[in-house]
């Protein structure tokens, strides 16, 4: 059996015998899991959840920022950012790059759990890159810190953004390249074919592709403009042919 040296209060130092690690009681374990699953159901809403498609395109569901404070509060924990640990890159222009940190968990009997998180400028499109890099690096560290004391397994719907996409909702979604033919169409007629293919071009650079709610809205003021559009009449006649004169 191995052997520890402790020092005692007075200072003498003796050799502890080192107990073998154990688990659990499996029961144990067994009831604290039906509890934390049960607990999930009663204390989170729909809107806690985030929804992806896997790479075989299966919908699984995550938990979302919100849904781990609110596990943070049920276990009692104290989450920290450590100031120390923030770090900001910037550029030659003392613009902010990314930024990383360090946030750690701490539960009434004294365990910790601390994790990473960092956020890049190139994600995507910040309004407010100065506090939103440093808001979603402390989101993404103080999740992870949670779910790794007390998440029983469970990955943050942050973790998974490399691996999986957003389930998005239908108007959101792309639209088949048939519908955007359609709808770019429609467009040329309103404001010719030249603003028609820059306007499509650009909609879908900004997002990855033209969604169902553009082709709506465009369908929809198509109608409506040519819909008001009177009919063409005739040239009037400039009189009585010589036949039936």
């Amino acid at each position: 059996m191995p052997t520890v040296a402790a020092t005692t209060a007075n200072g003498a130092i003796e050799l502890a015998r080192l107990e073998p690690l154990r688990p659990m009681p499996v029961h144990q374990v067994q009831q604290a899991m039906q509890e934390y699953q049960a607990g999930l159901a009663a204390l989170l809403a729909d809107t806690d959840w985030q929804t992806f498609l896997d790479r075989d395109r299966h919908e699984k569901r995550f938990v979302k920022r919100s849904g781990w404070r609110k596990i943070g509060t049920w276990f009692g924990l104290d989450l920290l950012i450590k100031d120390e640990s923030i770090v900001v890159d910037r550029d030659e222009n003392g613009q902010p790059l990314r930024t990383r940190l360090t946030a750690r968990a701490v539960a009434p009997n004294g365990r910790t759990s601390e994790d990473v998180g960092a956020c890049s400028i190139d994600e995507r499109r910040f309004s407010k890159p100065e506090h939103d890099l440093l808001a979603t690096a402390a989101t993404r560290a103080l999740n992870r810190a949670t779910s790794n004391l007390v998440g029983m397994g469970e990955v943050t719907a942050e973790e998974v953004m490399g691996d999986a996409e957003p389930l998005l909702p239908e108007w959101a979604q792309i639209a088949p390249d048939a519908t955007v033919a359609t709808m770019r169409g429609k467009l040329t007629e309103l404001v010719g074919d030249e603003r028609a293919a820059l306007l499509t071009r650009a909609i879908g650079e900004r997002y990855d592709g033209v969604p169902n709610v553009v082709t709506g809205l465009v369908n929809a003021l198509h109608s409506m403009l040519t819909a008001n559009t009177p009919p063409e009449t005739p040239p009037a006649s400039a009189g009585p042919s010589e036949e039936t004169q």
